[in-house]
C-alpha cells in the first residue's frame, strides 16, 4: 500500500483548521493540524511534512516567519499560503519569498486540494530535475549537459568514436550542439594537445578560411597534429569538395610516412542528409565515404525533454551568476519541457537569454519565454489548451494575475515581474480591444 503524503496545516482558527483537516484527509493525505508558528516549528522535530498549508495570519511568530524557516527545512516541500484579502499584496511577497502558491480564505475544497495535487507534482518534478543535474554534473566534455537516455546514448557513441585518427561525421538537425560533440571528440583523442580549427564551410570564403592563399596558411594547415570541424560540410562547392578530399587523402598518408606533413584529423557536421546528397549526384561519394568513417548522430531536443530544464536552469545561471536569480517559475518549466525546440539547443539558448531581459531581475515565467501555444500536454495550462495566439496567453496571464492578487494591480505586477505602468499600459490595451 502506497505511503499517503503528510501534509501540515498551520491555521489558528479552530473551525477553518478542521475545515482544512477534513478536506485533505478526504482526499487521502495524512494531515497534521497546528495552531500557531511555535507549535509548528515543534511538530517539524518529529515528521518531514510533503506540502505545508500555511495561514500568514497566525498569532506570535508570523507566518511569513515561519515561511522563511520552512524554506531552509523543507526546500522541497510546497508551501501554500492562506490569507484574507486584503493581505494579497503580502501573500505575493510571500511568493516571491518562496511559497508555492497562495489561496484567499475561505478558499473552496476541491481549490485547496487540486492546489496541493499541483505543488506536490511540481516539486517531485524539481526533485527528479536536481537528481539528473547532479548525475549531469559529473565527468561530463565541456559544454556538453544532460541525463537523458538519449544524451548519455549520445556520449558512448562518443567515447568510442573519439579514440584513434579516423574522420567523423557529425548528423543532426539545424542547432544541435555540433560545435561541443566536435570539441568533445578532440579533447577525448590522443590529439587533444593540439589545435583545434573550426571552419564554417557555408561562409562565402571557405576555400580561403581550407586553404588559404596560395602561399600558405588556412585551416587545415592550422590544424596540423590536431583537429579541424568542419562546420555545415555539406555547404562545400564541388571545387571545394575535391580539394577537400584530395587533402584528406594526403593526411592519411601523413600518417603512415615518417614525414608529419599536414596531419589533421576531420571532424564534420551537417544538418543535411549527405547519402541523399551523394545519390542527387551534388555530393562527392569519395569525400563523403572518408567523411563518414565513424558518424555520431546528435539527438534532436524533443527527445531529451528530462534535459530541456539542465540547460535552461544552466543558461540561467551562467548569464546571471551573481544576482541571486530565483530562477525559473513553475508555468514556464512546464511550457519549456511542452515546446518542440525545432531550433534545438540553439533556440533554446536564444529563447533562455531573451526571457532573461524580459524578466529584469525578476524568476523567469511563461509569459517571459514568448514561446508559440501548445497543443497540449504538460504546458497546456500554460497556454489554455494551446488553441490562442501568444498575446491572448499573456492577456490570460496578465488577468489571472490580477484574479490571484484581488484585484491589487501593485501586487499583480510584482506577481507577473513587470512593472506598474506595463500593466497599466496592458489593461488599457485590453479594455480598447
Amino acid at each position: 500500500m502506497p505511503t499517503r503524503t503528510q501534509i501540515l496545516v498551520v491555521e489558528d482558527g479552530a473551525s477553518m483548521r478542521g475545515a482544512l483537516e477534513r478536506a485533505l484527509t478526504s482526499a487521502g493525505h495524512a494531515v497534521t493540524g497546528v495552531a500557531s508558528a511555535e507549535e509548528a516549528l515543534s511538530a517539524l522535530e518529529s515528521m518531514a511534512p510533503d506540502a505545508v498549508v500555511l495561514d500568514l495570519g497566525l498569532p506570535g511568530l508570523s507566518g511569513r516567519e515561519l515561511l522563511g524557516a520552512l524554506r531552509r527545512t523543507l526546500p522541497h516541500a510546497p508551501v501554500v499560503v492562506l490569507t484574507a484579502e486584503r493581505d494579497a499584496e503580502v501573500a505575493v511577497e510571500c511568493l516571491q519569498a518562496g511559497a508555492y502558491d497562495y489561496l484567499v480564505k475561505p478558499s473552496e475544497d476541491l481549490r485547496l486540494v487540486t492546489t496541493i495535487a499541483r505543488g506536490l507534482s511540481c516539486h517531485a518534478m524539481a526533485r527528479e530535475v536536481a537528481k539528473l543535474e547532479r548525475a549531469a554534473g559529473g565527468d561530463l566534455p565541456p559544454g556538453l549537459l544532460g541525463a537523458s537516455p538519449a544524451f548519455l546514448a549520445m556520449l558512448s557513441a562518443i567515447d568510442v568514436a573519439a579514440t584513434g585518427d579516423r574522420s567523423v561525421l557529425l548528423t543532426g538537425e539545424p542547432g544541435s550542439e555540433f560545435g561541443a560533440v566536435a570539441r568533445a571528440l578532440h579533447a577525448g583523442s590522443h590529439r587533444a594537445a593540439g589545435p583545434f580549427v573550426p571552419v564554417p564551410c557555408s561562409a562565402g570564403e571557405a576555400a580561403m578560411f581550407l586553404f588559404g592563399d596560395g602561399t600558405g596558411g588556412g585551416a587545415l594547415a592550422s590544424a596540423v597534429g590536431g583537429t579541424v570541424h568542419l562546420e555545415e560540410v555539406s555547404s562545400l562547392d564541388a571545387a571545394n569538395q575535391e580539394r577537400l578530399e584530395a587533402a584528406m587523402a594526403q593526411a592519411v598518408a601523413a600518417r603512415t610516412s615518417t614525414s608529419r606533413g599536414l596531419d589533421f584529423r576531420v571532424v564534420a557536421s551537417t544538418s543535411q542528409d549527405l547519402s541523399a546528397r551523394v545519390r542527387e549526384g551534388t555530393f562527392r561519394s569519395g569525400l563523403y565515404l572518408r567523411l563518414a568513417t565513424a558518424e555520431v548522430s546528435v539527438p534532436p531536443l524533443r527527445q531529451r525533454e528530462d534535459d530541456v530544464l539542465i540547460l535552461a536552469r544552466h543558461d540561467v545561471a551562467a548569464r546571471a551568476p551573481a544576482q541571486g536569480r530565483p530562477g525559473i517559475e513553475r508555468m514556464a518549466q512546464e511550457a519549456l519541457r511542452a515546446h518542440g525546440w525545432p531550433g534545438n539547443r540553439e533556440e533554446l539558448r536564444r529563447t533562455m537569454a531573451d526571457a532573461l531581459e524580459r524578466a529584469g531581475s525578476g524568476p523567469v515565467q511563461a509569459v517571459h519565454l514568448a514561446l508559440p501555444a501548445p497543443r497540449g500536454g504538460v504546458g497546456a495550462e500554460a497556454a489554455a489548451e494551446g488553441s490562442r495566439s501568444l498575446a491572448e496567453v499573456e492577456r490570460q496571464a496578465v488577468l489571472a494575475a490580477l484574479d490571484r492578487a484581488g484585484g491589487n494591480r501593485a501586487a499583480a505586477a510584482r506577481y507577473l515581474g513587470i512593472s506598474r505602468s506595463t500593466l497599466y499600459a496592458k489593461l488599457r490595451d485590453y479594455a480598447g480591444a
